[in-house]
């Protein structure tokens, strides 16, 4: 990949990234049940976003 290829891969991963920080943070053992559901199926779709993308990004696996 080209450097400017491989910029932009790891910003798109970067926003992955952030996303499933962003929801991590909120969750809180002292929150409400629903809150918490909500927050953990961001963080799930987040993390299926960030899978694709890795699969979808020609690279040596294992």
């Amino acid at each position: 990949m080209t450097h400017i290829e491989t910029s932009r891969v790891n910003e798109l991963l970067a926003g992955h990234m952030a996303i499933i920080k962003e929801f991590a943070d909120k969750l809180d053992v002292n929150g409400d049940l629903e809150e918490i559901e909500a927050n953990v199926a961001e963080i799930e779709q987040a993390l299926a976003d960030l899978k694709g993308a890795l699969a979808s990004i020609p690279h040596r696996r294992g």
